[in-house]
């Protein structure tokens, strides 16, 4: 008897739960590299935990891809720890293994407000990937305010990360980088899940409401952008 693949959930289902807890699974997977990179450090220097952090973040791609059902941005998780590890040994300091995490933050920051200066957000974009949407919906006022707003915190909260992170990374210990990584990591994503779906569920219901549409559509269309917006993250390093 063969076992039978699983498809992965599509972005947004099963509600505001279990996007969190698809995404904080993806969020322990990723963390694997990084605390096995802190402890190999710790116990056979830093040639060694830089080979065994870029090996332990190839390895578990599969596992992340469980969530995200996609290899569109792994090559460039894959380029973030493999230029961290560099940094590291260039430097001889271990803390900028951890570089990608910044990188990733204010690279994420920057594309959400640039995605606002020519007038197509980002997270509308994700949104997109994930939850096919009524081309008469995205022309409403209501559409349009709820994802400009909606990305317009994405990026200031990450760019802001990547400051908190970057001043962490060259001033604190090791491990305070780690603490640090991972208090900042998934659950600030889960108050952007949150806020992310409050405010634009209240514009979204009055649309719904005037089409005589389901109140599941709101959260659908909502939850898929978020889940889309933190895949990319996840992958690029930022929520690492």
């Amino acid at each position: 008897m063969t076992a039978r693949s699983v498809a992965p959930p599509r972005p947004g289902s099963g509600g505001t739960a279990a996007v969190l807890m698809r995404s904080l699974k993806g969020a322990l997977y990723g963390f694997v590299p990084l605390t096995s990179f802190y402890f190999a450090e710790r116990w056979l220097g830093l040639h060694w935990a830089v080979g065994i952090g870029i090996a332990l973040s190839v390895a578990i791609i599969p596992l992340e891809l469980r969530f995200t059902g996609a290899m569109r941005w792994c090559w460039i998780g894959v380029l973030g720890v493999v230029g961290g590890g560099v940094l590291a040994l260039v430097t001889h300091n271990p803390r900028l293994f951890f570089a990608r995490s910044v990188a990733g933050d204010a690279a994420f920051g920057i594309a959400m407000l640039g995605s606002l200066v020519i007038g197509k957000p980002l997270v509308a974009m994700f949104a997109s990937w994930s939850v096919r949407t009524s081309e008469i919906y995205k022309e409403t006022p209501e559409y349009k305010r709820s994802f400009w707003v909606v990305t317009l915190v994405w990026g200031i909260v990450n760019l802001a990360r990547a400051g908190g992170r970057a001043y962490v990374m060259m001033n604190a210990t090791l491990g305070g980088v780690m603490v640090i990584n991972l208090l900042t990591g998934w659950p600030v994503f889960a108050g952007l899940v949150m806020f992310s779906v409050w405010y634009p569920r209240r514009l979204a219901k009055r649309y719904v409401k005037s089409i005589g549409g389901e109140s599941h559509m709101v959260n659908e269309l909502l939850l898929g952008a978020v889940e889309e917006t933190f895949d990319v993250e996840l992958l690029v390093g930022a929520e690492e």
